[in-house]
């Protein structure tokens, strides 16, 4: 482990006034400032958060993409024994801290608790790994990704708590994974039952799937982001992006088409 003098610990505060009403407000050091921002959670060093997603019942999915990969493992979770759809008028301050401890102890929260379903790296019972970017042309890896982004939590049961969880993995190419997922009431966790990589060789892999959204019919819709703005870009060796389309002609087996990108995805 490396030593840090000042971790440069990344640390998320939510407008609560956007959560909640009315607004949670909470004191400053000195008990007269009222703020509109409280500190519910904090990442280990380099990460970003991404994939914040709220279901139904109040289950917040949220991930951590490339933290410091010497320390800690891009992460896929949820935070558990809340509903955040219904939260009380206030909630508790998550102190800031830059004690080794805390800095690698993951992912720490001021209000419930934080469960890592799969990180990068781990192994899936039918067979690959999470995150693994998988080529069309062989199917041989190529890279693992650690950049978990955009959570779509899809319900298999009525009371919802039975259900996959796709993630987009923002590379070129990107990835997306499925984890079949069960609320065990004994435990009080989310049991992984199964998952997999999605091929998406049929739609000639995908670019930069970064957030998304839900349909109105309940589907993930995943964007692909960072599209070029001028399709002759592609083609020109000189572009500074040009190594991402040679990645996807390694994908492939041959030079893809600018026009195979850049579309939501369903």
């Amino acid at each position: 482990m490396r030593n840090k003098s000042v971790p440069s610990i990344l640390s998320i505060a939510l407008l609560l006034v956007v959560l909640i009403s009315p607004p949670a407000i909470s004191e400053s050091n000195d008990g007269t400032t009222p703020e509109l921002m409280t500190r519910i959670m904090m990442f280990p060093p380099n990460a970003e958060v991404t994939g914040m997603h709220i279901d139904a019942n109040g289950n917040f999915f949220v991930n951590a993409m490339h933290p410091d990969n010497d320390n800690y493992r891009a992460t896929i979770g949820v935070i558990n024994g809340i509903d955040w759809n219904n939260l009380p008028s206030s909630i508790p301050e998550l102190a800031s801290s830059s004690s080794e401890s805390d800095t690698w102890h993951g992912i720490r929260t001021s209000y419930g608790y934080y469960q890592v379903l799969r990180q990068d790296g781990d192994v899936f019972s039918e067979g690959g790994v999470v995150g693994g970017i998988y080529a069309a042309d062989d199917g041989n890896r190529m890279f693992t990704s650690e950049k978990p982004d955009y959570n779509a939590f899809v319900p298999l049961n009525e009371d919802g708590s039975r259900g996959y969880l796709y993630t987009a993995w923002e590379d070129r190419p990107s990835g997306i994974s499925k984890l079949e997922i069960e609320w065990n009431t004994t435990s009080t966790e989310w049991e992984v039952l199964g998952g997999m990589m999605l091929d998406l060789s049929s739609v000639n892999g995908g670019w930069v799937f970064c957030f998304g959204s839900m349909s109105p019919w309940e589907t993930p819709l995943l964007s692909e982001e960072l599209y070029f703005s001028d399709t002759r870009d592609w083609n020109d060796e000189t572009y500074s992006y040009h190594s991402d389309q040679a990645s996807l002609e390694d994908y492939l087996g041959y030079y893809p088409n600018p026009y195979d990108y850049g579309y939501i995805m369903e």
